[in-house]
């Protein structure tokens, strides 16, 4: 989601080659060879901001559905829901806790904006895979109570700073089912939603029963799970533009129609979500 360094890429042969010029230059040329240096900075900063987004060009062709959304967090800063859902979007998937005690700081405010501005929302939560999920069961479900007009809850799943080592699968599936028997229980039936990347897909719930399936990929055709799982959702784009997100955002599409959508509410499983493992 974050633009790659082009003023860093660009000022490394001119920073590589100051050093050996240095030693046959008085300190009155070095001074001149650096502020040189800081005015290429400068304009490079200026081609940089310049540029339209990057990677949504390389976007693949999601034209066959029409149900879009985004998942955001405290990352995108200030969101105008109003603009987002005058774009054409109809759902968004909102980051409210990590981990035992762990609250996004946009949370509040994205769940009202996104409820007032007419779309679909979902609340997720980011799973600490190395500690017990009863706690974080608990954290969630205090942040973000269950609602009626509320999709089903979403767990996001992959590594992180404080659990850079995901446990064996019988480990991480035991504490995953204390997290989603409790959120389950407490949204009525409803089965939550389960973000992970593709090789943890296939490490920990490939072929396993009971999940839809959100794959997030980013590569130029359609996504297809290696078991023949149909996906329900599709994370595409990890760097999308949106009216009204000031910062890059997730772009995400519905299988189906927006009653379907709406069905997801129903008392039954919905989904596991799948990152791009390049996703930050």
């Amino acid at each position: 989601m974050r633009r790659p360094a082009l003023l860093l890429i660009a000022l490394l042969p001119a920073l590589a080659a100051a050093p050996a010029r240095a030693q046959f230059a008085g300190t009155a040329d070095l001074s001149g060879e650096l502020a040189a240096i800081g005015a290429q900075a400068q304009a490079q900063k200026a081609l940089a901001e310049s540029l339209p987004p990057l990677g949504v060009e390389a976007a693949p062709d999601v034209g066959p559905y029409a149900v879009r959304g985004v998942d955001v967090s405290h990352y995108q800063g200030a969101v105008d829901w109003s603009l987002v859902a005058g774009a054409g979007l109809s759902f968004a998937y909102i980051k409210a806790t990590q981990g035992a005690s762990g609250l996004d700081a946009r949370f509040a405010a994205n769940w009202s904006g996104a409820a007032a501005a007419g779309l679909r929302r979902g609340a997720y939560h980011f799973f600490d895979a190395c500690r017990d999920g009863a706690s974080q069961a608990a954290n969630f479900l205090k942040t973000a109570p269950p609602e009626d007009a509320a999709l089903p809850a979403a767990v996001d799943l992959e590594p992180s700073p404080s659990c850079p080592n995901l446990p064996s699968k019988k480990l991480l599936l035991q504490r995953l089912d204390a997290f989603l028997s409790r959120v389950r229980a407490a949204y009525g039936g409803r089965e939550p939603v389960l973000y992970v990347n593709v090789g943890l897909y296939d490490r920990y719930f490939r072929g396993e029963p009971g999940y839809r399936v959100w794959i997030s990929a980013t590569s130029r055709t359609k996504p297809v799970l290696s078991d023949g799982r149909p996906w329900t959702f599709w994370q595409y784009a990890v760097n999308g533009r949106v009216p009204g997100i000031p910062r890059a955002v997730d772009l995400d599409v519905f299988y189906s129609s927006p009653e379907i959508l709406a069905s997801l509410g129903d008392r039954a499983p919905v989904a596991v979500m799948l990152a791009d493992a390049s996703t930050p």
